[in-house]
């Protein structure tokens, strides 16, 4: 169209002004209908980049356009909702997870090192899978850890999954 065709206000819309040493917009009541909230942590940039693009070029395979114009529509909440359902499910399995193989590692040795490489995997994890600050990931994890470690120092001395319902393997009664 070229030129200025827009008409007052609309052309003024990506224009800013010098006020005080500082640059401002032109406009302050403009609204951004669609926001970038679903982009916010790595793993919903994934679902929403390559993932989907992954899904599209098979779906487009054996499905035929769903838009008059030959275009393909997706539903933006079934994303939205399996990206969250997927992050929280994650968030709550690796911590029961990671208390679980502590539970059958025998060495107390090998539970400490454990902890450590879940520790970096959850921290991985976090950071992925949410969009939480650095001092909420370093909370979570520290949390974790300090679980894990309560967890193994209820078990030192005892050799694992053969000494639960209180009978120790070292115990030197008779029948115990």
């Amino acid at each position: 169209m070229g030129g200025r065709w827009l008409s007052h206000p609309e052309d003024t819309v990506w224009e800013i002004f010098q006020e005080k040493g500082k640059y401002k917009a032109e406009q302050r009541d403009l609204v951004r209908l669609s926001g970038d909230e679903k982009y916010k942590d790595p793993f919903s940039r994934f679902l929403w980049g390559p993932a989907l693009q992954f899904f599209h070029q098979g779906w487009s395979r054996i499905r035929h356009p769903n838009l008059p114009a030959g275009g393909y529509a997706y539903d933006e909440k079934v994303i939205d909702r399996f990206s969250k359902t997927l992050g929280m499910a994650t968030a709550s399995l690796l911590p029961t997870v990671s208390i679980l193989a502590l539970y059958y590692i025998n060495n107390n040795m090998w539970r400490l090192i454990f902890i450590i490489i879940f520790s970096l995997i959850f921290t991985a994890a976090l950071a992925a899978f949410t969009s939480a600050s650095r001092a909420e990931v370093f909370i979570a994890s520290v949390s974790l850890a300090g679980v894990q470690a309560v967890f193994v120092s209820n078990f030192l001395g005892n050799s694992g999954p053969s000494s639960v319902g209180g009978a120790s393997s070292n115990s030197t009664q008779p029948g115990g």
